[in-house]
């Protein structure tokens, strides 16, 4: 439990922590969206989540399916962007590996432009308990549909869907997809996080630095200039989404990469 509160930080100071610049028009665009996510229940009688990370809210619309999970009909807003009442109902192993892949997407979407971030959409397999108490299988996609001016990400979309799978795979099969491309970008599980996120000379980098190293020692036990050992530390850093190494070897124990 701790690991994945931990976790939830690092996408909490990542999401939540940028700049954004006020916009005139940006009830216009949250009510649109808001309708978006209420067509996407009409349609598909599933639970669906917008989040409103500039102002910590987020709205989750549940259709027929959302019953099955203790939810009622209609709109609920809570105040966090973060959907606690669905995170409690998953598996503590897939919601790991769930927040796991989320910092993958993030990482991903650095580096695309502004207009091209919509067509990319995580998707994984959940275990999310019903109101029963059993675990059943849930597809969960999700997808940040709308960047602020100034290249923060503002809203997102989650959608919580009945699955066909009643017995659950090995981990929550996690993928990142370019919907305009039909190319999988990324495949996801929390076993092979290294192979997603960090490059196989940043984990041994990364190795190094748990074990008290220092750039100098690191540079001499691997033959690299100090200025390539510093380089990697920032990119480490960066793709992890922390201030230091300190918190850079935190997540990289939490998500096995220096096993």
């Amino acid at each position: 439990m701790d690991e994945i509160l931990k976790l939830e930080r690092k996408l909490n100071r990542a999401l939540l922590n940028q700049n954004f610049l006020p916009n005139e028009t940006d009830d216009n665009i949250l009510t649109y969206f808001k309708k978006l996510a209420e067509a996407y229940v009409v349609i598909e009688n599933n639970i669906v989540v917008l989040s409103d990370f500039k102002n910590n809210e987020s709205y989750i619309y549940s259709g027929g399916f959302g019953k099955n999970l203790g939810f009622s009909l209609g709109e609920i807003k809570i105040k966090s962007a973060f959907e606690k009442e669905l995170f409690d109902l998953i598996h503590p192993e897939d919601l790991l590996e769930r927040h796991a892949l989320e910092l993958s997407y993030l990482n991903l979407l650095k580096d695309i432009d502004l207009l091209d971030r919509t067509h990319y959409i995580s998707y994984c397999n959940l275990r999310i308990k019903n109101q029963n108490g059993n675990y059943i299988i849930v597809n969960h996609r999700m997808q940040y549909v709308k960047s602020s001016d100034d290249g923060g990400i503002w809203l997102a979309l989650c959608v919580y869907t009945a699955s066909t799978d009643s017995i659950p795979g090995n981990g929550i099969n996690g993928r990142i997809l370019n919907s305009s491309t039909g190319k999988v970008t990324v495949i996801h599980n929390l076993r092979n996080t290294q192979k997603s996120i960090l490059t196989r000379r940043e984990i041994q980098i990364l190795k190094h630095l748990a074990k008290g190293c220092t750039s100098k020692e690191i540079s001499s036990e691997l033959h690299l200039s100090t200025n390539t050992i510093y380089r990697h530390r920032q990119n480490i850093i960066e793709k992890l989404n922390v201030h230091n190494s300190s918190e850079a070897i935190q997540v990289g124990i939490l998500l096995g990469l220096l096993k």
